[in-house]
């Protein structure tokens, strides 16, 4: 039975590891700002700024070699990734879509198409075998050709990135009397980002279905996934967001204005990466003239028309930054960050953005139950570094 840290001695650790740990900030040595144009094919022109150019930190910076050694694996593919077909496909319903999603043979075997990947050479699966559980049961048949999506999940990160891989097959008239299968909770299909999304490419989720019993697949039209998590997108990928804001904006042409935005992590569930220290930031951002929004407050319209409006967006890693895909120009965007992150990199680079890193962000443990990390921001880093780049 582990022990119970009391709330009142919890608290004052917290304050103690805060008046020794804030000397910290720059104190630690610095390395150089990095430009890289790694591999033929590879992400380029993406700038990652450190403590060389005078920015205080924590922890280790975004050195030239270790900007390198991320973006050298990450892939922009021209075109679409192509479509497959499986007969005598096994579906299992399962409780987690993200891990557990996949079609299996007869013998158990996941089918390699059909399973999550991840990570530099797309080959970090995420799908666990769970066809054990199944043993034993009386299939459903599915005559029918099917297409299948993949995981569905009420995430606005997973959900832009790599639950929606498999959809640009579905746009139009493809395949447009096939049953769309996919791995999750139907539930996710009543949120209002995920159904303006697919009705903006065309898309009647009353065509999606997620099976409650095992279900032989006599046919199952698999297309490859347009993006891997931390490794690669491909322009089907980038067209289907295209299509998606065009639809979403209409007509409207407002072009971009100079005033910058800071998406503010402040008033999401504080049991996700909570942001210590970001009201300090904030009431200096404004001050400065930043609008300041929170994203999940906000209709899918809503936030294409934002990130449509401006030229500069500021805050830390977060999936309010995947909207940059709905940007029909190029826009600037300003990481607070800890660490480099591989998507955010391939986004910018498909969509010709400029990539600003500020190392300011540090992670921390968190007493307190629920919390899986606490981040905290260091605002004087954060502004030195805006102040730098002409931000703020």
């Amino acid at each position: 039975m582990r022990a119970r840290i009391p709330r009142k001695i919890a608290k004052a650790a917290v304050s103690r590891l805060d008046s020794w740990l804030l000397p910290l900030w720059g104190r630690l040595p610095g390395r150089s700002a990095a430009e890289t144009q790694a591999g033929q094919g590879a992400v380029r022109g993406v700038v990652a700024i450190g403590p060389g150019d005078g920015i205080p930190y924590a922890g280790y910076g975004f050195g030239e070699k270790g900007f390198a050694r991320v973006c050298e694996p990450l892939r922009i593919r021209p075109g679409s990734p192509g479509v497959t077909s499986v007969a005598d496909a096994v579906y299992l319903p399962c409780a987690s879509a993200l891990e557990e999603s996949g079609l299996y043979d007869t013998h158990g075997e996941l089918m390699e198409g059909t399973r999550l990947w991840r990570g530099p050479d797309g080959r970090e699966s995420v799908t666990r075998n769970m066809f054990g559980k199944g043993k034993g049961y009386s299939y459903d048949i599915e005559e029918r050709p099917v297409v299948y999506l993949g995981p569905l999940v009420d995430h606005y990160g997973h959900f832009l990135t790599e639950c929606c891989a498999r959809v640009w097959a579905v746009m139009g008239d493809a395949f447009s009397e096939a049953k769309l299968v996919f791995h999750g909770d139907g539930r996710c299909l009543q949120r209002e980002y995920v159904r303006s999304f697919f009705r903006s490419i065309g898309l009647d989720t009353a065509r999606f279905t997620a099976y409650s019993r095992p279900t032989l697949i006599r046919e199952a039209i698999v297309p490859k996934p347009s993006m891997i998590n931390r490794c690669e997108v491909w322009g089907a990928h980038v067209e289907m967001m295209a299509t998606a804001a065009d639809n979403l904006l209409g007509m409207r042409r407002s072009g971009r204005n100079g005033r910058p935005v800071y998406l503010s992590r402040a008033r999401l569930d504080p049991t996700h990466r909570a942001l210590w220290r970001e009201d300090r930031l904030l009431g200096e951002l404004r001050k400065r003239g930043f609008k300041v929004i929170y994203p999940e407050t906000m209709s899918l319209a809503e936030q294409v028309a934002v990130f449509n409006a401006h030229e500069t967006y500021v805050g830390p890693l977060g999936s309010a930054f995947h909207n940059t895909l709905f940007s029909r120009e190029p826009c600037m965007n300003v990481y607070l960050a800890g660490d480099l992150g591989e998507n955010y990199l391939l986004f910018d680079a498909c969509k010709g953005n400029a990539s600003v890193w500020i190392r300011c962000v540090d992670a921390l443990f968190s007493f307190k139950p629920g919390v899986r990390k606490n981040m905290r921001l260091d605002c004087q880093a954060a502004l030195a570094g805006l102040e730098k780049h002409g931000v703020a």
